[in-house]
């Protein structure tokens, strides 16, 4: 059989069976958009990720409850897991707590931010010489209850009036004083942000000794894809499967 006529026996089949033929169509133009779309986010997730590591600094790891982004976890670190990770020979520090989105209130306007909470001395230690620094005020202190940090644009962006040093916001009707405001950071997630002692969000939020993300940093000299592997084998041990990422910037 000729092209020719394999081409007009194919637009003969499409005229005779027009909702047919259409709904392929669509179908094949759904599925190929799909795959674009989930590979684009994959690489979105992929480079999201990367870029707020090298942030972070060569020396972080990275420990999440999850094995694939973006779905929930089955089960969540504890404090066993926390001290798993504290107990690898060249870890330095190690951050826990959660994270998460919640709905804020001030001058009577609500807005959606993202929410850290944790030990505020080991998030300062972790963070403060990684890109994020306060523009105003200071940082969180362990004693510190109902006060909290904010990201740049929590403070600058959201509302009608600006938050300033002092200011007071509500999260789930309890007040909290803002002691600090965060320089710009670039992103979203962090620039639209607060941050909370670990003591109240627990409370706050129902998660008391249940955490979501991990972040442990290597002492200097250390080689930390070494480091990161002896990470996942006291985690395995720990958490009791291998549901879970660990991330270095490499």
């Amino acid at each position: 059989m000729k092209v020719e006529d394999i081409v007009i026996f194919a637009l003969k089949n499409i005229k005779q069976k027009r909702t047919q033929s259409l709904l392929t169509i669509i179908g094949v133009v759904i599925g190929v958009l799909a795959m674009v779309v989930l590979i684009s986010l994959g690489y979105g997730v992929q480079n999201y990720i990367h870029e707020e590591m090298m942030k972070m600094g060569s020396n972080k790891i990275t420990i999440l409850p999850t094995k694939q982004l973006g779905i929930p976890p089955s089960h969540l670190f504890t404090k066993k897991d926390v001290k798993a990770v504290e107990n690898v020979k060249g870890v330095d520090t190690v951050v826990y707590g959660w994270y998460g989105g919640c709905e804020i209130e001030y001058d009577g306007e609500k807005r959606f931010v993202s929410y850290y909470y944790a030990t505020p001395s080991r998030l300062k230690k972790v963070y403060e010489n990684s890109g994020y620094s306060i523009e105003s005020g200071r940082w969180l202190e362990d004693n510190d209850k109902y006060a909290c940090i904010i990201g740049y644009g929590t403070a600058h962006n959201l509302f009608d009036r600006e938050i300033k040093v002092g200011d007071v916001i509500k999260i789930k009707n309890k007040k909290f004083r803002v002691v600090g405001i965060l320089k710009e950071v670039g992103n979203q997630q962090d620039d639209n942000s607060v941050i909370l002692n670990i003591n109240v969000g627990e409370k706050l939020f129902g998660n008391e000794g249940k955490y979501n993300f991990i972040i442990a940093s290597v002492k200097e000299g250390e080689d930390v894809e070494k480091v990161s592997e002896d990470i996942k084998k006291a985690l395995k041990k720990s958490f009791g499967d291998e549901e879970f990422s660990v991330l270095t910037a490499e």
